[in-house]
């Protein structure tokens, strides 16, 4: 092991992983292109023709494809003075929440959560003995939603908001049959899975991803059906005074959030005058300021001034962005945030590696998703294992020819253990790496798997910083005095080492000042105090 060649292992994938400029600005460019084809295609199917002069140059010249810049329907912004009491329901790949928030004058939040593991929501057939889970191809979709009903339906008992039946074992809340429209509680239902929205109430689910089958053995399927439309008859069903009127993804709701927070700072600092808050009116946003919350249940005192908020990420288990479109009307939507579906960014410039192809040709989606491949913390684990097994050939640990065997978080913790040993005692990491991997390693093997893992998420945040540039120059000419991002997700709200990089390279790819123009800060919980929020936003329609 002392013998190992580091220089000519680390110089061989150097470049594919930490990006020159010239490369950078490249990828820059592919990306502006793709939302842009994006755009046109929308115009296209809006005007019932295809513009194959424009599409077809770039896609045979750059290699360049559309991204699928999905409409959001949502057409009305926090202004910042909502108050009330809202709910959502945030259903990912592996567990269902529901958050109540409680939007007070003075500016404070509280906020209440319920969540369990979709697995755990179980169902029983006559013919069988076993209960099914949820997420079964067997269980019909109506048994699903009838259990995600009634789990809401026991929140709302356990906020105090709805009285309790007192026969435990009835399948419905018969006794709440009295309540009115009046009295319905409206939420937002935070579907993170592929939908085509059609209105901002009614989206139809076009596949189920992250391993859930619903329906799909039975007469009965979620696919291709309105979820909105799923969750409310369950309500009904069920006899629970609720009512689904928006979905949304996690991406937009994170962008809403950070809207909220900005314009309730701008609305309060103008004594209550609207016309200072972030609104749509002829293209041009206003300044504002951003909010710190404090564990995201209460609000503290304004300490970070920047300008309105117009870009939502988030970079966790998956990755997506969405953005306010100033001429969304002219592309032919129906709401003014965009869902660009990043993750299926791609160009012949993306600096692909025979580990991301081994990745991919393992992966479940072969040939999809290929930029989110190499950024969300699904996969990152993934191709560090690889690269080390490329890297150190035969002579690579055996733990590291086991599938998955190691994650995201293992690939933080060692590059965390390295920046901290300042490139000389290697002591702390020799012994992480041991504990966790069970064998032996030396200070020169362990020296080479951190920086591995360092390539690993330096490219990461390198690309987080390309598709955050190319939407600040979509953007810049409508907000001259710069943009903020919000940013959720684990891979940013627990990783330092990714945040500093992502701001490092907005400044080699912008300049020295993209820190002022560019104000890139963590929302707060958008999937649900977001999506509640949105509750309060949107009309309310007769039910």
């Amino acid at each position: 092991m002392e013998d190992i060649d580091e220089r000519s292992i680390l110089e061989h994938y150097r470049e594919h992983f930490f990006l020159s400029e010239l490369k950078l600005k490249e990828l820059v460019n592919d990306f502006s292109k793709s939302l842009e084809l994006g755009l046109n295609e929308r115009i296209c199917k809006k005007n019932k023709f295809k513009n194959k002069n424009v599409n077809d140059f770039f896609n045979r010249k750059y290699q360049i494809f559309p991204l699928k810049m999905l409409d959001s329907c949502i057409n009305k912004l926090p202004i910042g003075n909502e108050m009330g009491v809202y709910y959502s329901i945030d259903m990912g790949g592996t567990n269902l929440r529901c958050i109540r928030i409680e939007l007070k004058k003075d500016g404070k939040n509280y906020i209440k959560h319920k969540k369990t593991r979709l697995t755990d929501l179980k169902v029983k057939h006559l013919n069988d003995k076993d209960l099914k889970s949820v997420i079964e191809d067997t269980v019909t979709s109506e048994e699903m939603f009838d259990e995600i009903a009634m789990f809401f339906g026991q929140f709302l008992i356990e906020c105090g908001d709805m009285k309790d039946n007192k026969n435990n074992n009835s399948p419905s809340f018969a006794e709440n049959k009295q309540f009115s429209d009046e009295h319905i509680f409206e939420l937002t239902f935070t579907f993170s899975f592929p939908i085509e929205q059609v209105e901002v109430g009614k989206a139809n689910l076009i596949t189920w991803t992250k391993g859930i089958e619903t329906g799909r053995s039975t007469p009965f399927p979620v696919e291709g059906c309105d979820v909105g439309e799923l969750l409310n008859s369950a309500f009904c069903r069920r006899n629970i005074p609720a009512h689904c009127k928006c979905i949304i993804n996690d991406t937009i709701g994170t962008l809403i959030s950070a809207i909220y927070d900005s314009n309730y700072a701008s609305f309060k600092d103008s004594g209550g005058n609207k016309s200072n808050v972030l609104t749509q009116k002829n293209n041009e946003f206003n300044s504002a300021y951003i909010l710190s919350c404090e564990n995201g249940s209460k609000r503290s005192k304004i300490n970070i001034k920047c300008n309105n908020p117009c870009i939502g990420v988030v970079i966790g288990t998956g990755l997506n962005s969405c953005y306010i479109e100033p001429n969304s009307k002219q592309y032919g939507y129906k709401g003014l945030i965009i869902n660009t579906e990043c993750g299926d960014f791609y160009s012949s410039n993306l600096p692909i590696t025979d580990c991301d192809l081994i990745l991919d040709w393992n992966s479940d989606n072969r040939g999809e998703q290929l930029f989110e491949k190499m950024i969300s913390g699904n996969y990152l684990g993934e191709i560090s294992r690889l690269l080390f097994i490329s890297s150190f050939k035969d002579i690579t640990p055996k733990i590291f020819f086991k599938n998955n065997s190691v994650s995201t978080e293992d690939i933080s913790n060692i590059v965390s253990l390295f920046e901290k040993s300042q490139n000389k005692d290697f002591s702390e990491l020799v012994i992480y790496l041991k504990n966790t991997f069970l064998c032996e390693f030396n200070p020169v093997l362990a020296k080479i798997i951190a920086e591995l893992s360092l390539f690993v998420l330096n490219r990461a945040a390198q690309l987080v910083s390309v598709m955050i540039s190319a939407l600040f120059k979509r953007l810049e000419n409508y907000y001259p005095s710069g943009i903020s991002v919000a940013i959720d997700g684990s891979i940013w709200t627990k990783n330092s080492i990714f945040r500093k990089i992502v701001k490092e390279t907005l400044c080699i790819i912008l300049g020295g000042n993209a820190n002022e123009i560019i104000q890139v800060f963590v929302s707060d919980d958008g999937s649900g105090k977001g999506a509640a929020i949105l509750a309060a936003v949107i009309p309310k329609k007769p039910i």
